[in-house]
């Protein structure tokens, strides 16, 4: 899902990782003041920037911030380092800024009925992200705090939700084989 302001890209990775339209069609042209088309986004070709790294060069016109928004089934939120480097270096290959990033691990449990009142206290946090990030253009770090504490305040929070986890498993396969 990705859905666009005037400032801001929203990316979700539920399905592929998506991006406003104008930053990757190469061949959209839009009409300018005093008849001149000229193309939007990022170029084709190829150009170095100045950590002497290859990039594609802007042909300028605004392109929108990102957010970043996942959630996975593993309980640690570690396995979302890879998705956040990604996610900094396609703002910076497009030379724009990455503003704001939600990431939840243990994403099986936010539709688990016997931890509403839980998912409930995290929604909270999650709508005033979108609240700042529409307002002020980025995340408190007091929200970015709370965040990515676990849904379950417990210091055994990872091994609750592996035992969990694999006990659901062993209702739908029968066990372990």
């Amino acid at each position: 899902m990705a859905v666009a302001t005037d400032d801001l890209s929203f990316f979700s990775t539920g399905g592929p990782v998506l991006t406003r339209t104008e930053l990757l069609s190469f061949q959209r042209t839009q009409s300018r003041p005093g008849g001149k088309n000229e193309r939007r986004g990022l170029d084709p070709y190829f150009a170095e920037d100045k950590n002497k790294e290859t990039i594609h060069p802007s042909r300028g016109g605004k392109i929108p911030k990102f957010v970043m928004i996942s959630n996975c089934g593993f309980p640690e939120q570690s396995h979302f380092q890879v998705l956040h480097l990604l996610t900094e270096r396609m703002a910076r290959n497009y030379k724009t800024e990455f503003v704001a990033e939600i990431y939840r691990g243990g994403g099986a449990w936010l539709k688990e009925p016997s931890l509403d009142e839980e998912v409930a206290r995290y929604r909270d946090p999650v709508k005033l992200a979108g609240e700042e990030v529409v307002t002020q253009g980025r995340l408190s770090g007091e929200t970015k705090a709370h965040l990515e504490l676990p849904l379950i305040p417990s210091p055994d929070y990872i091994e609750i939700y592996r035992t969990t986890v694999n006990r659901y498993w062993d209702g739908v396969l029968g066990g372990r084989t």
